[in-house]
């Protein structure tokens, strides 16, 4: 595999151009109403930045000064469109780190392909300009991989802590980001037994493992800092096991048609990179760093295959880009040497450059088709909210199906005189009998909510059983569109009759 380099200034102009191109990517940041996970995320963080305990502060799929505060913070000042561009800067980083990542290994051009792959790849625009804290997960998983390539070709021990501390963050910031961190170690640990191995000779040869002091020093190193991890693991034991109970195993599906279905997925976003890593793999140049890279991209593949969660899958690919599109991108780089061997007269660079612009551009393009059905999970409120805001009176108690979006806009960006005081959502309740359907059902039968909001999206059994309560006690006073998935709802709006 030859490595190819531009001139400096080619680089810079290449390097400005192509973030450019990422961040107009993510410029659109006020397309919708924020999904529930963009509202929870804010208004929780808000409520604890105003000194208030929340669930986030235990229940949560990250520790939430990491995760949730930043975000707080941004939808505080700015709104929706503020959070999400805190994440569209971390995104626009990512692909520059990637780009740095790919072009150490594998020269200047590959790096330029890998960070447009990242930059136009439909869920790593979708995440970055989500105010979810995935993106700052994978922002500093592509920093440790960039760091633990660095380390491995420089030999510098502190770039391997450097690098482990920046996955240590990226678990703290997201749990999923767990699942590359042990591929990681695992792949670490592979290779270090490789490496302090040899061969005797004589009457018995067979493969010891002996004590090599550089060896020793690097694993040392590239582990310390997940000793941390450890140890929040045994403080925060109880409240991880929480987690695990409530947000992991409960996505876990009994459909027997999941696994086909996490595997079409896989195949949907991923194909392309997959198939342009096989050559980068079979070269015998830095095949042990590939190999490295080979375990970040599979590293999320268990936990779906286990859990049967294809829910979370198009978000968790980013993770799996991170190291696919390096290799991706050192494929092609094989390619296009193979071209310049079967065709003596062809210039390598430009077999590169129309190598590069067809698989950038079909992944571009077949990009933008996947995001809106990426954007498009939970239902758009933009209709629902003005009409909320001028319908709610202070002290009002709402049941609101995707309650945290009214809870965002009402409670925190509410106005005076049309502040809530309560907003329950239709996935839990509970009054001084007991919780569940039950408590639902005594609170419709005493008209306790002032206003109850139905978009039949996600807790639709729930729906119909009160929507038959409610029959002689509550009234429909507006309907509006709510867009599934691309395809066109309603969200209902009904009152007491008093």
């Amino acid at each position: 595999m030859r490595r190819h380099s531009l001139s400096p200034w080619l680089n810079r102009c290449g390097c400005v151009l192509l973030l450019l191109a990422a961040a107009f990517l993510r410029s659109d940041l006020s397309y919708r109403t924020p999904f529930v996970d963009e509202a929870i995320n804010m208004y929780e963080g808000w409520r604890v930045l105003n000194g208030q305990t929340t669930h986030v502060m235990k229940f949560h799929m990250g520790y939430f000064p990491f995760s949730c505060l930043p975000l707080g913070l941004a939808g505080w000042v700015g709104g929706v469109v503020y959070a999400r561009a805190l994440n569209a800067v971390w995104g626009v980083l990512t692909v520059w780190v990637v780009m740095m990542a790919a072009r150490r290994l594998y020269g200047s051009i590959a790096g330029y392909v890998a960070g447009a792959m990242f930059a136009v790849f439909a869920p790593a625009i979708a995440v970055s300009t989500l105010a979810t804290y995935d993106s700052l997960s994978i922002l500093f998983t592509s920093i440790a991989v960039y760091l633990w390539i660095e380390a491995a070709l420089q030999g510098k021990d502190r770039m391997y802590v450097l690098g482990s501390l920046a996955m240590t963050l990226a678990v703290l910031v997201k749990y999923s980001a767990v699942m590359v961190a042990v591929a990681t170690v695992a792949y670490g640990t592979v290779a270090a037994i490789r490496r302090a191995s040899a061969y005797t000779g004589g009457r018995s040869p067979g493969r010891r493992i002996r004590v090599d002091g550089g060896v020793l020093r690097e694993s040392v190193a590239a582990a310390s800092p997940f000793v941390l991890l450890v140890l929040y693991a045994l403080v925060y034991r109880g409240q991880l096991l929480q987690v695990w109970q409530g947000q992991i195993l409960v996505k876990q599906s009994s459909d027997p048609e999941a696994l086909r279905e996490i595997l079409k997925l896989l195949a949907r976003y991923l194909w392309l990179p997959a198939l342009l890593a096989l050559p980068a793999l079979l070269s015998r140049e830095r095949r042990a760093l590939s190999s490295g890279l080979l375990a970040v991209a599979l590293a999320m593949v268990p936990y779906h295959l286990a859990n049967r969660d294809s829910i979370t899958l198009w978000k968790h690919t980013c993770y799996m880009l991170v190291g696919l599109a390096p290799l991706a991108a050192g494929g092609l780089a094989c390619l296009a040497g193979l071209l310049r061997r079967w065709l003596p007269r062809l210039n390598q660079s430009i077999a590169n450059g129309v190598l590069a612009l067809i698989v950038v551009g079909y992944t571009g393009l077949t990009g933008q088709e996947m995001l809106f059905g990426l954007r498009s999970f939970w239902p758009d409120a933009s209709e629902l909210i003005p009409f909320l805001r001028a319908q709610v009176t202070q002290g009002d108690v709402l049941l609101m199906e995707g309650g945290a979006v009214g809870k965002y806009y009402l409670v925190e960006k509410g106005s005076p005189g049309h502040i809530p005081e309560e907003i329950f959502d239709t996935w839990w309740y509970e009054d001084e009998h007991g919780q569940g359907v039950e408590a639902y059902k005594r609170a419709i039968g005493a008209q306790r909510f002032d206003l109850v909001v139905f978009d039949y999206a996600f807790t639709p059994d729930l729906d119909r059983d009160l929507l038959a309560l409610m029959q002689g006690s509550y009234e429909a006073r507006a309907s509006f569109p709510a867009r599934v998935f691309g395809e066109y709802g309603t969200v209902d709006v009904f009152k007491p009759i008093r």
